[in-house]
């Protein structure tokens, strides 16, 4: 346990300088280019996400259940499949920002997750979150420089480009570590047909919701809750590191509960970074002049520390293969968090971004509940 502790400790520190960096650009796009501009960045962010996870799912879920030789061969056609997106994202990005961009960010998170799904495998959370971050760093350091030599002439379009210029290096990391290993694909259809479903609602789960507030607002409503949510994502992702150190526990022995993250252990990290999250909004509240940014994480802290604890269940759910129910709630979650959106943004549009963060805290209330009880059911009549 000590080891795990330690192990959090070191990956969520190399996630904290990645998160801070994050913000850092975050601030500085809504500084120099506007608020309006960051609500595209945003809106074409979670565009990507929506596009690329009903396929990365697949290989994410699979790279700790598989075999070492049909691992080695997947991760090759993933390869191939985020090299396809990002052709096409590079053809289009000049007529449509949004659509290009979305596509690029998708394929080339394809590629680099492909390159970082080894130490995913190995249940090394604190390698993945070094890999991380010196990516971000560098895509920061070096859109961060052409803002600032370009000033006023700086646009988001070319910010973008130069931001994913050190995804150039790691293409070149990935071809070398997949060669002469060829491009296997999956053959259980019925289980790739369940995790793509299990991703679409996933990510339309986590990222629609800035796409629906967009569609029922402006971009500045956009910008200001997607500060917010990032924010609590970023934080819950602590959550998933944890549970990500009892990959190979868990896979090893399935059946056994002193293989899982301890009970106690999980919801005290939810709790935490609950708290923790509500001091952040409370400074933006209280000493800035960011009152909508704080009020909107305000309201959605509740949801860091609960999509922590969700985020470590999900781990062993996955080795275990409780996939259809697991789907099943998370619609289910889904479907609620959307509805109080529409009804709430209609009702009170003056205090949109927050009314959207409480319906994101009822949804996930629901799928922790679920989760939990998921959780609870021996292996045997969990498998589906």
């Amino acid at each position: 346990m000590l080891r795990s502790i330690m192990s959090l400790g070191a990956a969520s520190a190399w996630m904290v300088i990645g998160r801070a960096s994050g913000l850092l650009w975050t601030m500085a796009l809504i500084f120099t280019l506007g608020i309006d501009d960051y609500g595209r960045y945003a809106s074409a962010y979670a565009a990507a996400a929506i596009l690329s996870a009903p396929i990365e799912n697949i290989f994410v879920v699979r790279c700790v259940r598989v075999s070492e030789h049909l691992f080695l061969g997947e991760r090759t056609l993933r390869v191939l499949i985020g090299s396809g997106l990002a052709a096409i994202g590079a053809a289009i990005y000049a007529a449509s920002f949004i659509a290009g961009f979305a596509l690029l960010i998708a394929g080339l998170e394809m590629i680099f997750n492909a390159y970082k799904s080894r130490a995913l495998r190995d249940g090394e959370p604190g390698k993945i979150m070094r890999i991380d971050a010196v990516r971000q760093l560098s895509s920061i350091v070096i859109a961060l420089g052409y803002i600032l030599l370009a000033k006023d002439a700086a646009s988001l379009a070319i910010a973008c480009l130069w931001y994913l210029s050190p995804y150039l290096v790691i293409i070149l990391m990935t071809l070398r570590q997949i060669r002469g290993h060829g491009p296997l694909i999956p053959k259980q259809w019925r289980e790739q047909g369940v995790l793509v479903v299990d991703a679409l609602v996933l990510s339309v789960y986590l990222q629609g919701d800035i796409i629906l507030l967009g569609l029922l607002t402006n971009t500045e409503v956009v910008g200001i809750y997607s500060v917010a949510s990032q924010l609590a994502l970023a934080a819950s992702t602590i959550g998933q590191l944890f549970g990500q150190q009892f990959a190979v526990a868990v896979r090893e022995r399935p059946a056994h509960r002193e293989a899982e993250p301890p009970m106690r252990a999980t919801l005290g990290i939810g709790v935490l970074l609950w708290v923790g999250t509500t001091i952040v909004a409370l400074i933006l509240i209280l000493f800035t002049e960011y009152h909508q940014v704080g009020w909107t994480l305000f309201a959605i802290a509740p949801f860091a520390g609960l999509r922590a604890v969700t985020n470590t269940w999900v781990t062993v759910l996955y080795i275990r293969g409780v996939d259809v129910h697991r789907i099943v709630w998370s619609a289910v979650a889904l479907v609620m968090r959307y509805a109080l959106i529409v009804v709430l943004v209609g009702c009170l549009p003056e205090v949109a971004a927050v009314m959207t963060a409480l319906s994101a805290v009822v949804g996930e209330t629901i799928l922790t509940l679920a989760f939990f009880r998921l959780m609870r059911v021996p292996q045997s009549k969990t498998e589906d």
